[in-house]
């Protein structure tokens, strides 16, 4: 009989009472929800705030039918659902409007919000316009990072696996580094290139050992039936 991880059972929950998409922050237990939740079909979505994930999960109920699921940490230092964002003030419907871009960081937000609602080949042109016009800022490496995001929710994963790879060699020290990683050995796998995506998955945990990346890639190679080094 094949274990069947607690996440994951509910993912399927999930799953039957129609939810396609699970938005978030990942932190803490939350990370084992996300993989439970991929095995089980759903959709993660990354958000920069785990409020901007509650809403946004309002938001497609209301425009759509179809419930949206906002998983929340409890460490006490982060963001918490209910809480304000970033932005000044608690995030509100106009929020999620998009609108023409009058500086980096309402152009980001623009690509961002593209990329939320499944817009990827906006999000890819936003996030593009960005790097050109602000290439050294602080969310540089992010817009880069989700460039490749949104190619893989195409499953254009040779594209996206570029992308993480110009990430790592223009920003090899983002925070963005172990997701890149991470996810090319995904692509890898897409793929069917096995033996890629092993060497892939083997350095998140070498070169990050103690990150919640290295955790997903082992419960990945782990799934494939390979040991994690």
């Amino acid at each position: 009989m094949t274990d069947v991880s607690v996440a994951r059972l509910v993912g399927e929950r999930l799953r039957a009472a129609g939810v396609r998409y699970v938005m978030g922050h990942p932190g803490g237990e939350v990370v084992d929800l996300i993989e439970g939740f991929r095995e089980a079909g759903l959709e993660f979505v990354l958000t920069r705030h785990e409020a901007a994930a509650a809403f946004m999960a309002d938001a497609m109920a209301a425009a759509t039918g179809i419930p949206g699921a906002p998983p929340s940490t409890t460490n006490p230092a982060s963001p918490r659902i209910g809480e304000p964002s970033g932005n000044p003030g608690r995030p509100t419907p106009t929020d999620a409007v998009v609108r023409p871009a009058a500086g980096p960081s309402e152009l980001y937000d623009t690509a961002y919000a593209d990329y939320t609602k499944g817009r990827y080949a906006l999000a890819i042109q936003g996030f593009q316009e960005y790097l050109q016009s602000y290439p050294t800022t602080d969310l540089s490496d992010n817009a880069q990072y989700w460039i490749g995001e949104s190619h893989y929710a195409q499953k254009k994963y040779p594209e996206a696996i570029a992308d993480f790879d110009r990430l790592l060699k223009t920003f090899p020290k983002s925070d963005k580094a172990p997701a890149a990683l991470l996810k090319k050995g995904y692509a890898l796998l897409e793929l069917g290139q096995k033996a890629e995506a092993v060497v892939q998955l083997q350095y998140v945990i070498h070169e990050h050992p103690a990150s919640q990346e290295a955790r997903l890639a082992r419960a990945r190679l782990k799934q494939i039936g390979v040991e994690a080094r």
